[in-house]
């Protein structure tokens, strides 16, 4: 029998050891296995086991297969085995205790300690029993609680302490044949994973340095993969496949995905080592890279399904990167910070998480006019007492002025360098290549790409084709616009979170201000440099002409003047053939597929209004006329941007394309008749449908029930009751889940559902008294 791990794998590939090689040795007394062929033939029941098995080219595949009389158990930290000669086999994934677990081995002597702390703790080292068995000696010695070892991993001088006093605690317990008395610290966990991370390439540990500060569960590899102007498309990817292959083998990460979609996966514990192991200055230096990088990636265009994922993706890890970067007060971080807390912001509202945005929205804001030296005074007492929707009002004009002139000093103060980092961060996505490529014509860089961050030599290219401002341009707008984009942003809250302003006139009045300022900021940029930025024409789109078409506190007759405002205004819109910036980039030339589609769908609910307000049937049908044309052309131009590959899997769409299915079967429902009914059910189903293939529970997918719920009890026919039930009980359950503050909805969802029940027990008692 071999000795050690290499001469048994030597012996099983049927290699033969050179003379007086320790480790190849047999004890022909116990069962002689020389090579392959004596295994294969024998039939004594035989009991492999190979510890901790990291090379995978000498595991030879012969011994995998079927042999009832062998049996093997390997152990092996080495994550990528799975994805060789293993795979397919009984595979046991160890990755610690699982929280319950770990709370039970801590409460064998907790002491009464706080449940949250002790959970905080173990969070901290991912259940990983190295780490909590040394931690809860260490405090049963020190006599200290979870929340104060928590506050001890915190401070680098405390940790030296602590891995010592652990090391020795450990040193009891595990003892490796052959260890000197100098060698015992490293069986701490923190100097284990400082080890592991010694034997990685240097691009590599550069990579997860960043990873050490998001958070640490699916970490898009492509923001961690350098920066464009030294590093090319394909390198990119020879660092992707370096980090999964050497991080993988050293079970310091996982991986999963393919190409250019992989996500990482580490332990907090790995994280936090691998900043204890930095300087302060390493870690600012670090933490800066990450804000960069993040600020590239993180973006409000959430137009299309592919672009807008990836900045959902990256939620998590700007949250985690600004909670580090907290301590830090520069500048140009006041700036990134800014921007980071105002996407973040409006992401909760396009992800069913309103209640959580206006926290960020509100930092992006302070942050802002700190850096532009805003006064309270001047940001927003001008306007007090201002009509919501009198967007053209003397106060408003005169604040948007004086923080145009405000921010754009600001913006002229900050170093050249700022604006050129600003301008290489740009990260293309398709349809704004597709744009520049209709602007232009031949003779663009075919090399723009997809996610792909601009070089030196495609920024000038596109500088020069107008489509993205010189540095000096830049200077003019970038703060200003920031502040409308921002603005605008905050604003919106309103909509999502109405029910939370039934009762707060001032706080609605705040938002509605924020909408007036933000236009009225954005034509005062347009009117002194002569660009249009992209939000000047959102927020009178997806703000003020919303305003517009609100019913609370309008009589008949103001309700009605505003509705034909509106759908004047969003004819207007859709016609626009304006040039839109957004931070310097072109963002909209031209009538637009998908700004055609929202305006078509806006119509829609603008006409669906006039029909209720209509005087005479005459004028109601010629509106229900006007509003199923603009229905048809929202469907239409929806649905073209659906993009399928050559098998005919959906690659890209509209993100809110269930959005125009609602449109639409509201529009037909509101009708009441038969055949329109059964038409608005197919759309709301449609819109169900796309809604639960993402996997998650937003805004479309609960108005895509309210509405099978209300068409299937107006219908009524055979098992229409039966799936409005079954519609109405998935309803509460999301709004209970996901938005308790919505009590309206949930009592208008426990209305329907009571409704249902009460009819299916009606049509039972028919059916009984018929029988």
């Amino acid at each position: 029998m071999a000795k050690t791990k290499v001469g048994l794998l030597c012996c099983l590939t049927g290699r033969t050891g050179k003379e007086g090689e320790e480790d190849m040795v047999i004890e022909k007394t116990i069962y002689p296995i020389t090579n392959r062929q004596a295994l294969r033939e024998s039939q004594i029941p035989t009991f492999i086991l190979i510890d901790d098995l990291d090379d995978t080219e000498r595991l030879p595949q012969f011994s995998l297969k079927s042999q009832p009389q062998c049996h093997i158990v390997i152990t092996t930290h080495n994550r990528k085995l799975l994805k060789g000669s293993i795979a397919g086999h009984e595979v046991i994934l160890v990755n610690g205790f699982n929280r319950e677990e770990a709370f039970n081995f801590f409460d064998q002597e907790s002491q009464g300690f706080d449940r949250e702390d002790v959970l905080a703790l173990i969070d901290k080292f991912d259940g990983l029993p190295l780490g909590l068995a040394a931690s809860r000696a260490y405090m049963a010695r020190c006599r200290i609680s979870p929340r104060v070892y928590l506050q001890l991993l915190n401070e680098k001088a405390a940790v030296s302490r602590i891995e010592e006093e652990e090391s020795r605690w450990l040193g009891k317990y595990y003892e490796k044949p052959g260890t000197k008395d100098g060698a015992i610290k490293l069986l701490n966990l923190f100097a284990a994973i400082r080890m592991a991370v010694d034997k990685l390439s240097p691009k590599v540990v550069s990579m997860l340095k960043l990873a050490a500060f998001m958070d640490n569960t699916n970490i898009p590899l492509l923001v961690l993969t350098g920066d464009a102007a030294t590093v090319t498309a394909p390198m990119r990817l020879e660092n992707v496949d370096a980090l999964e292959s050497e991080a993988e083998g050293l079970s310091l990460a996982s991986v999963e995905g393919t190409g250019e979609n992989r996500m990482l996966s580490l332990h907090r514990v790995t994280q936090t080592s691998m900043q204890l192991a930095m300087t302060e200055e390493e870690e600012k230096e670090h933490l800066h890279w990450v804000l960069n990088i993040l600020l590239k990636f993180f973006v409000k265009d959430n137009r299309y399904s592919c672009s807008g994922q990836l900045s959902y993706s990256l939620m998590l890890h700007v949250e985690t990167a600004l909670s580090h970067a907290s301590r830090i007060s520069r500048d140009d971080h006041h700036l990134t910070k800014a921007r980071l807390y105002e996407v973040l912001g409006f992401l909760y509202t396009q992800r069913g998480m309103a209640a959580k945005a206006e926290g960020p929205l509100r930092m992006a804001k302070r942050l802002l006019e700190d850096l532009a030296e805003v006064t309270l005074k001047e940001s927003g007492e001008a306007v007090r007492g201002q009509t919501p929707g009198d967007t053209a009002g003397v106060e408003v004009d005169q604040q948007a002025r004086l923080l145009f002139e405000k921010l754009t000093l600001a913006g002229q103060r900050l170093p050249d360098n700022v604006y050129s980092e600003i301008l290489l961060n740009k990260v293309l996505v398709d349809q704004d290549i597709e744009m520049f490529h209709r602007k232009t014509g031949a003779g663009l860089d075919k090399s723009l790409g997809d996610k792909q961050p601009l070089s030196p030599v495609q920024l000038d290219l596109l500088v020069r084709h107008g489509l993205i401002l010189p540095l000096e341009r830049l200077k003019e707008v970038y703060l200003p616009e920031l502040h409308v984009s921002i603005s605008y942003s905050l604003g919106r809250c309103y909509f999502y979170t109405k029910e939370k302003y039934n009762t707060n006139e001032e706080g609605k009045r705040d938002l509605v201000r924020c909408m007036e300022l933000a236009y009225n900021l954005a034509k005062e940029i347009h009117r002194r440099t002569g660009i249009a930025v992209i939000h000047q024409y959102l927020t009178e789109r997806n703000a003020l002409l919303y305003l517009r078409l609100e019913e609370q506190d309008k009589d008949t007759k103001h309700l009605k003047r505003d509705t034909l405002y509106a759908k004047e205004r969003y004819g207007v819109l859709l016609q626009d053939q304006e040039d839109y910036f957004e931070f310097g980039m072109l963002k909209k030339s031209g009538r637009e597929l998908y700004s055609m589609t929202v305006c078509h769908r806006q119509l829609v609910r603008c006409y669906d209004q006039l029909i209720k307000l209509a005087d005479t049937e005459d004028e109601k049908a010629a509106y229900f006329e006007q509003a199923q044309q603009h229905c048809r052309e929202m469907i239409q131009y929806a649905e073209s941007e659906i993009r399928k590959d050559k098998h005919g899997k959906v690659t890209d769409q509209l993100e809110r394309l269930a959005n125009f299915y609602n449109t639409a079967g509201h529009f037909l429902a509101d009708d009441h008749s038969p055949a329109h009914l059964d038409e608005a059910l197919e759309w709301y189903r449609k819109a169900y449908q796309l809604e639960k293939g993402k996997g998650r529970v937003d805004y479309p997918l609960a108005d895509a029930l309210f509405g099978l719920i209300e068409g299937l009890i107006q219908r009524g026919q055979e098992g229409d009751f039966s799936e409005a039930q079954v519609f109405a009980s998935e309803l509460l359950v999301a709004y209970e889940a996901n938005w308790p503050e919505k009590t309206r909805d949930i009592k208008k969802a426990k209305a329907l559902l009571k409704k249902v029940l009460e009819l299916i027990e009606e049509n039972t008692l028919k059916l009984t008294s018929y029988s």
